[in-house]
C-alpha cells in the first residue's frame, strides 16, 4: 500500500511508518548508484517467550531484529547484499555490495522490478497486538501449559513448557516508486516432556 494510505488504515502499527521510511532511504541509494535498477527490503521482527519447569517459570525473553536487503540490477545482471546497518551510510554500502556482487553474477534478461503502485485488497483481518500483552500474561499461559501437561498423564517426570508471541513488520520499495508494507504476527505454545513408560525414560 501506499505510505499516506497505510497510515490511515492502520493508524495502530506506526512502527510500521519507520520501515517504509527505512526501505524509501534505501530506494535512494539505490537510484543515486550505478544501478540501472533496484528494490529494498526492509523487517522487523520481535520474539517474545516464557519458559516454564517443574511448574515454575524459568525465564522470559524478548529478542529484536533489523535489517534491509537490497538487490540491484545492472546490465542485466543482479547482485543481492543484506546489512543490520539501516543508516543512511550503511544502506550506501549494501549498495555498493550488491553491485560488487551483480559484477559476478550472471546475465538473465528476464530479471524485473515491481514498477506501478498497487491497490491494496480489502481484507477483513484482525491483527493481535502481542506488544500489549504483558509479560505477566505469557508467565500465566506456559504455566497453564505445565498445568496441563502434568494434568495429561502420572507417567510424567519431566516437562519444559514454552509460550511464544511474535510479530514480524516488512517493508519493500523500488527505484520504479513502489512501496509495500505489511505487518504479521502469531503465538504458539508446546510442552517438551520426559515419562515414564514400562520402566524407561522417553
Amino acid at each position: 500500500s501506499r505510505p499516506e494510505a497505510y497510515g490511515q488504515e492502520q493508524p495502530e502499527g506506526q512502527s510500521l511508518v519507520n520501515i517504509a521510511d527505512i526501505s524509501l532511504r534505501a530506494a535512494e541509494a539505490l537510484k543515486a548508484s550505478r544501478a540501472d535498477a533496484g528494490e529494498a527490503y526492509v523487517t522487523r521482527s520481535t520474539k517474545r517467550k516464557a519458559v516454564a519447569k517443574a511448574g515454575a517459570v524459568e525465564s522470559v525473553e524478548r529478542n529484536d531484529t533489523l535489517g534491509a536487503s537490497v538487490r540491484v540490477l545492472r546490465g542485466a545482471r543482479c547482485g543481492f547484499s543484506w546489512t543490520s546497518d539501516v543508516s543512511k551510510e550503511g544502506l550506501r554500502e549494501a549498495v555498493e555490495s550488491a553491485l560488487a556482487a551483480s559484477a559476478l553474477a550472471d546475465r538473465d534478461e528476464s530479471v524485473r522490478f515491481q514498477e506501478a503502485d498497487v491497490k491494496p485488497a480489502a481484507l477483513d483481518i484482525e491483527f493481535e497486538d502481542f506488544e500489549s500483552v504483558p509479560d505477566e500474561e505469557r508467565r500465566r499461559l506456559a504455566l497453564e501449559i505445565s498445568d496441563a501437561a502434568h494434568a495429561a498423564t502420572p507417567l510424567l517426570l519431566h516437562a519444559e513448557t514454552h509460550y511464544t508471541d511474535w510479530t514480524s513488520e516488512a517493508a519493500v520499495a523500488t527505484t520504479h516508486g513502489f512501496l509495500g508494507v505489511t505487518r504479521l504476527g502469531g503465538a504458539y505454545g508446546f510442552c517438551e516432556a520426559v515419562v515414564k513408560l514400562n520402566g524407561e525414560k522417553q
